[in-house]
């Protein structure tokens, strides 16, 4: 960030410069995108929209929600590996959601579901609850402020790629 602290100044770097910069980031294709995205949006200017997000280099539906969302209030949905389970222990979902059928039912649950008012704030909890409560194993579903509404705990189930994992309720503090 200090040596290359706005679009313009990546945009300009040379590619050596930055995958430079990038070593021991690991991932180096990204490194390359992050400066496609950069000389896009210099020419283009920063996308407000989910479509427009589209368009820049490397990004794919979850950034362009997560970013439309957060930074531009558009109500849309973001939907990454922890709204995947969150959705689908609620919702009880034992459709398979690493295929295309699976993926679509919880980006339109995503979409749905979403605060018209407060769109990434509604995104960042769900994150948030997937990734610190409604976890792989073990979650803490007796603090989990969707516990009510959620049917995998009503039912004493775990639905984690599409099968149902069954775990005794008193023992999901982890």
């Amino acid at each position: 960030m200090s040596t290359l602290p706005t679009f313009k100044d990546l945009a300009n770097a040379n590619v050596d410069d930055v995958m430079r910069l990038w070593s021991g980031l690991g991932y180096y294709s990204r490194g390359r995108k992050l400066l496609e995205a950069a000389k896009y949006v210099e020419q283009n200017g920063i996308p407000n929209t989910v479509d427009g997000w589209l368009k820049v280099p490397g990004v794919g539906e979850y950034t362009a929600g997560a970013v439309s969302s957060i930074a531009f209030r558009v109500p849309t949905g973001a939907v990454d590996g922890n709204v995947c389970r969150v959705f689908s222990r609620v919702f009880l979902i034992s459709t398979d959601l690493t295929k295309k059928e699976g993926k679509g039912l919880i980006w339109k649950l995503a979409n749905e579901l979403v605060d018209l008012e407060k769109p990434g704030e509604f995104n960042q909890a769900v994150m948030e609850i997937g990734a610190t409560i409604c976890t792989p194993q073990n979650p803490n579903c007796e603090s989990c402020p969707l516990a009510g509404e959620c049917a995998a705990f009503a039912e004493g189930k775990i639905i984690e790629s599409g099968k149902p994992l069954h775990y005794d309720i008193e023992d999901s503090n982890g």
